[in-house]
């Protein structure tokens, strides 16, 4: 009966499922071939491509690498006869490297539309820089007072830097857009040999109109130095009060000049010509750090020099 049952039920399905498992390696084997083989492929035609690359930029480099050589071919041979199915690597050109590096910069290279844009743009953006760079000339001096005088300019810098940001550059970029349009408006109407003077209202009008706004931030700024203490969260009591009102009662002599100087870089950015306010910029630096320690040390002033000697600095940047 045991018998019986092993032939009729047992032996059947053990025959099937070694028959399927030898489909299932057979079938896993000429996978792994197929696959071996797609490689192989990849591989040769990979090292064609990159041959015939290099063939085209170094011809000198493959005619040299190309000479038959009797004992490389029979090593191949012989590594080929070891190995059924040899697996080749690719051999990548050295110049690859520097090739891929000078098509870069070639990407990157600027034609005369980007030196003219990097020429302006530079320049405009080191003289925008011009008052933080005095103020931080100021507290670099002012740290040498005390910890409390250099708290006391830090937030009167900060006052006057938010008050002259948030009218000035709007002013700026305005003066810039009006000049450029006319003096385009005007180059267009007028032949290229003439050589009269351009006049232009926008530029008369910046530059009335920076007056009156600095004069109005001056006058807000000594007026109203309490009550911008006050929002900043500087109590009467405290000890850095009164030398940050003195700080910016001082500074604020210094706002119309600040305005005007923006309208003329305004106006200087209008002709494309953002060299000129930068050297401008530049000069006033320097004779703001020369002055400061002088006033500051010398003379006794304290918090008061360094915002005198910024006053006069600005003074002589809108002059000049």
């Amino acid at each position: 009966m045991a018998s019986s049952l092993y032939h009729q039920c047992i032996n059947p399905l053990f025959t099937q499922s070694l028959h399927r498992k030898n489909q299932n390696y057979s079938y896993f084997c000429y996978s792994t071939n197929q696959l071996r083989n797609n490689y192989t492929n990849c591989s040769a035609r990979l090292r064609t491509t990159l041959l015939k690359s290099s063939s085209d930029k170094n011809p000198k480099t493959l005619s040299q690498n190309s000479i038959p050589n009797s004992n490389s071919d029979s090593g191949e041979s012989r590594v080929k006869n070891s190995d059924p199915d040899p697996v080749p690597e690719p051999d990548i050109p050295s110049s690859s490297l520097w090739d891929s590096v000078t098509s870069l910069l070639e990407v990157l290279k600027l034609d005369g539309i980007g030196w003219d844009i990097v020429s302006i743009a530079l320049p405009a953006a080191l003289a925008l820089a011009s008052d933080p760079i005095t103020s931080l000339v100021d507290t670099a001096f002012v740290g040498h007072l005390g910890s409390v005088e250099l708290a006391a300019v830090g937030i009167s810098v900060s006052v006057f830097n938010l008050i002259s940001k948030l009218f000035n550059v709007p002013l700026l970029n305005v003066t810039t857009s009006f000049v450029a349009e006319e003096q385009a408006l005007i180059a267009k109407d007028s032949s290229p040999d003439s050589q009269s003077k351009i006049l232009l209202p926008s530029v008369s009008t910046s530059l009335l109109l920076a007056l009156g706004l600095g004069i109005v931030e001056a006058v807000g700024l000594f007026v109203g130095s309490g009550f911008l203490m006050n929002t900043m969260g500087i109590s009467v009591d405290s000890p850095m009060r009164a030398p940050a009102e003195q700080f910016l009662t001082m500074r604020a002599f210094g706002a119309p000049p600040v305005v005007i100087a923006l309208a003329a870089q305004g106006t200087f950015r209008g002709f494309k010509d953002t060299k000129t306010p930068l050297y401008a910029v530049g000069g006033g630096n320097l004779l703001n750090a020369l002055l400061s320690p002088i006033l500051i040390f010398t003379f006794g002033f304290g918090v008061s020099g360094a915002a005198i000697a910024g006053v006069i600095s600005e003074y002589v940047v809108g002059d000049t």
